[in-house]
């Protein structure tokens, strides 16, 4: 099975899809799709450990915690993050 999680950023006419991260749950590996111009963005990403329920929480330790994360960690106006 593999999990999606997208990642959206506000710009000048609304929310546009910046790329995909996702988990095949049988192997455990991250595979990233940004779009062209938001690289960086996924790179920080794929960097950051999260703090859920104040429990650290990280893609080292735990890849689908983690990936089930990125909603409550990226929920701004300007960056977040839906799983698919």
């Amino acid at each position: 099975m593999v999990k999606k999680c997208e990642l959206l950023v506000t710009e000048k006419v609304g929310q546009v899809m910046a790329g995909t991260i996702s988990l095949d749950t049988k192997t455990g590996k991250l595979s990233v799709q940004p779009k062209k111009g938001y690289e960086q963005l996924f790179e920080n990403a794929l960097d950051e450990d999260h703090v859920v329920d104040g429990e650290n929480v990280s893609k080292d330790v735990d890849v689908g915690a983690w990936l089930d994360s990125l909603p409550q960690h990226y929920n701004g106006s300007y960056l977040r993050a839906r799983i698919l």
